[in-house]
């Protein structure tokens, strides 16, 4: 029989943690609570510099920096029409940002459903409901890679 104590506790009482408990999401283990856009960003930036080689490749613009504008190269994906291609891009990243997604423009004129003719990549992702502030900036990236894998119309319900 169960404790009947724990039977007429408010569910409420029942689901507290520890004040210094702080959940983790599974695929950002180390990632840290951050107050600003800046210092996500600097955080990212020793993340990705830290990483051996073989990933996608995300600089900060410029001489001074910049942590508002990044210079990114990703590689195209087996089996894809970009397969072999180094396709550069930029990521700008908005005042809210983890909040909100980059936007991200590619530098060379792909012929792609999800480019626009501004050269902005859209998904649902990057665009809408399915962003996650805790995606890094190595996860965006992928996350390209995958998009420009696929040529499924941008207003298709393919989720990408």
């Amino acid at each position: 029989m169960p404790n009947s104590s724990i039977i007429n506790t408010p569910l409420s009482s029942q689901l507290t943690y520890p004040g210094d408990f702080e959940a983790s999401p599974p695929y950002a283990p180390n990632m840290p609570r951050f107050i600003s856009r800046d210092e996500r960003l600097r955080f990212e930036q020793r993340q990705m510099a830290e990483r051996v080689f073989g990933g996608p490749l995300a600089n900060p613009m410029g001489q001074d920096q910049d942590l508002i504008h990044w210079s990114c190269w990703v590689w195209g994906m087996a089996g894809s029409a970009f397969d072999g291609m180094t396709i550069s891009m930029q990521l700008s990243f908005p005042s809210n940002y983890p909040y909100v997604p980059p936007i991200c423009i590619i530098h060379a004129l792909l012929p792609h459903p999800h480019i626009d003719d501004m050269n902005r990549l859209w998904s649902r992702v990057l665009s809408g409901p399915y962003w996650d502030p805790e995606m890094t900036v190595d996860m965006v990236l992928q996350h390209v890679r995958l998009v420009l894998r696929h040529t499924c119309p941008h207003n298709s319900p393919c989720i990408l």
